[in-house]
């Protein structure tokens, strides 16, 4: 909503529970202490955003408006403040009205009702605090470099080359991973020589070679940059060769860095 009437102190006009600041957003209204009186009062309030106030037991004699919502005059009037003074009154005018927003440091509401009028009072508590998680590089990062070389040749198979596990109580944050296959010595049986690091649902990078020439390379930086794993992945490293005879200079390498959770 927006505040479609001049600015005035607050309950020096009707539109004062509909105003919004600039610089205050909507949030959600919750409800907090209820307070009820039927003779003046004086409560302790916790600083709220807003006041729901309920008028029941309207006595007949005070005149009203023909107006939706009914509007009272003379019903009496509540004040807000602290221990440094009250801020201008509202005037009690509606059987339910909002009050609402309220500054901030508000503790006390007085309210002074006439004879025969019962008020209900509920502080419209603030919205907690949306908890802001600190950036990783900010959450103790730790590097990790994992990496592996080797040569394969003769018998045909695939073996693990490293495996990594996120330690409890981190997260790691992949920034980077490569595998490389290249041939040094030519095979008799040509078959290929893979190089490739996974977590448990997909590659990461997997690098192919099948040209048998010495020197051919084949090289994935891997897609997969900017992953965060919680604690308790596993990433492995592995390498296969299904070549008869040759040789392959094989690595895996993953750089990253842990952080808290």
């Amino acid at each position: 909503m927006r505040r479609n009437c001049a600015p005035k102190p607050l309950g020096r006009t009707n539109c004062q529970y509909v105003q919004q600041y600039v610089d205050q957003a909507w949030v959600t209204l919750n409800l907090g202490a209820h307070h009820h009186c039927t003779a003046p009062a004086l409560f302790t309030i916790s600083t709220p955003i807003g006041l729901v106030v309920s008028l029941s037991t309207i006595p007949a004699y005070v005149p009203r408006d023909v107006f939706t919502p009914v509007e009272y005059h003379g019903l009496g009037r509540l004040n807000v403040g602290n221990s440094l003074g009250f801020l201008p009154h509202v005037p009690l005018v509606t059987p339910v009205q909002l009050v609402y927003p309220l500054p901030d440091e508000l503790t006390l509401l007085r309210v002074g009702p006439v004879n025969g009028l019962t008020v209900d009072i509920d502080e419209i508590v603030r919205p907690a605090v949306v908890a802001v998680p600190l950036m990783p590089w900010d959450r103790t990062p730790l590097p990790v470099h994992q990496n592996a070389i080797g040569l394969l040749g003769g018998a045909a198979g695939t073996s693990t080359a490293w495996t990594y596990t996120v330690p409890a109580g981190k997260k790691l944050y992949v920034a980077s991973v490569r595998s490389t296959v290249q041939r040094t010595a030519v095979a008799t049986a040509l078959g290929q020589v893979q190089a490739y690091i996974s977590d448990s649902v997909t590659q990461l990078c997997q690098a192919i070679l099948v040209p048998n020439t010495v020197g051919a390379m084949v090289r994935d930086e891997g897609s997969m940059a900017g992953l965060i794993y919680p604690a308790g992945s596993v990433i492995t490293a592995s390498w296969g060769n299904s070549d008869a005879g040759g040789f392959c200079y094989v690595q895996n390498v993953l750089n990253g860095y842990t952080f808290d959770a």
